[in-house]
């Protein structure tokens, strides 16, 4: 409300102004009509003569305004309504031009909105950047090889590596669980699990919204956490769920925590989470593999954390050489959302470069629709510049019907479905 009537009383100031502006105009010309007629000329010449003297009126009041402060404000809101009368009186162009626009617009922001989300944010960890995965590359030749690499690596491996790896300032393992049944009284749930140690939570951020996630001191122990959809299924929300018991494969464990519906790994369908188990005997550990989820240390690359556990791995594998050349896979670190998107790098990066041209050809086209419709309004402009205007007030109008037509273009683009 006081901004409203400090509004009105501006604008009751500014009228005030203009007011005494016209009667300070009205004043000096006759002044000056009443000199040239006392020298003997008639009321039309006397009053001609004065305002050849004077000069354009117009611009006067243009100038005087300028002292006051906020012209330029003024000017820009005189050139848009004048652009919306302009464009108004020539709806076929207008509309041409906005729809031109808003094709090209809609296509690139649809498209940049993927490539932002998949290829620009960074994951939803904290310090995600910091997130890798080891994955093992195989000789040539050697068949069959999962495209990018093999990302199990054996417990066995693993060990060695928590334990003197320095690059890397925690690790974790996980496994895959497909096709489990969960049995809790009368409930029974199907789906994908996965077999996580407590440190892969850890770096993950997980916050639970029941309960509590792994602890160390659960390794080997049968605990369970469940997906918020999950625990809906079985327990029909019942916060008392936490310390229940829950038959997964055949085997009770323990429910210590209920996760968030926005924590999705490995994947988007895991239905629950158990404590990861290592082998009892070292021997047959070379026998399991596990994915791997590490982080970096403060400062690493993954350059260099793939050479210190390259040279950690090598005693580990003396018998593993390929048999036609003699040589061994390498393991290489590279950083969880690289891994991810690989895949969708390239097709985004082609949809992007094209939905780029698609919008500068509509541009150009644009462009030319409206130099054509600047070659019928050289009248327009050279009546403006007789009367005063100035050549940077012309330029600034055809700029400001530029950004009405692509402003109403976006706001086409927005109010789609």
């Amino acid at each position: 409300m006081k901004a409203f009537l400090r509004k009105l009383a501006w604008l009751a100031r500014r009228r005030c102004k203009e007011t005494e502006l016209r009667e300070e105009l009205e004043f000096h010309l006759a002044a000056e009509t009443d000199e040239r007629k006392a020298s003997g000329l008639s009321e039309e010449q006397a009053r001609s003569a004065a305002r050849r003297d004077l000069g354009n009126v117009t611009l006067v009041e243009e100038d005087t305004r300028a002292a006051w402060g906020w012209s330029l404000l003024e000017q820009v809101g005189q050139d848009l309504r004048y652009g919306v009368r302009t464009l108004s009186r020539a709806p076929g162009v207008a509309v041409a031009a906005v729809f031109t626009l808003a094709l090209g617009i809609g296509a690139t922001t649809t498209i940049f909105s993927v490539v932002n989300t998949v290829l620009l944010q960074p994951l939803p960890y904290e310090d995600s950047e910091r997130l890798v995965r080891i994955v093992e590359q195989h000789p040539p030749g050697e068949a069959p090889r999962a495209a990018g690499g093999r990302i199990e690596v054996s417990e066995a491996l693993f060990i060695e590596w928590r334990s003197q790896a320095h690059s890397l300032s925690a690790m974790g393992l996980h496994r895959p669980m497909p096709f489990t049944t969960l049995v809790a009284g009368e409930q029974r749930v199907r789906g994908t699990g996965a077999r996580v140690t407590s440190s892969i939570l850890s770096m993950l951020s997980a916050r639970p919204t029941l309960g509590r996630v792994f602890q160390p001191e659960d390794e080997g122990a049968d605990v369970v956490l469940l997906s918020d959809q999950t625990w809906r299924q079985l327990f029909g929300e019942d916060p008392r769920a936490v310390g229940r018991v829950v038959t997964v494969a055949g085997r009770g464990h323990t429910v210590v925590g209920v996760m968030p519906s926005t924590f999705e790994f490995p994947m988007s369908e895991t239905a629950f989470w158990v404590q990861y188990r290592f082998r009892e005997n070292p021997k047959d550990r070379s026998s399991t593999s596990s994915a791997v989820l590490a982080q970096l240390s403060e400062g690493v690359s993954t350059e260099a954390a793939t050479t210190e556990l390259n040279g950690l791995a090598q005693p580990l594998r003396t018998g593993n050489a390929d048999a036609s050349g003699g040589q061994q896979s390498t393991f290489e670190v590279v950083r969880l959302k690289d891994q991810f998107v690989a895949p969708a790098r390239l097709p985004l990066q082609v949809l992007m470069s094209a939905a780029v041209i698609v919008l500068l050809i509509v541009c150009a086209n644009v462009a030319n629709l409206l130099l054509v419709r600047g070659a019928a309004r050289k009248r327009e402009m050279a009546v403006r510049l007789t009367l005063g205007a100035s050549r940077g007030r012309i330029m600034r109008q055809l700029l400001v019907e530029s950004v009405l037509l692509a402003r109403s273009a976006a706001w086409m683009v927005s109010a789609s479905p």
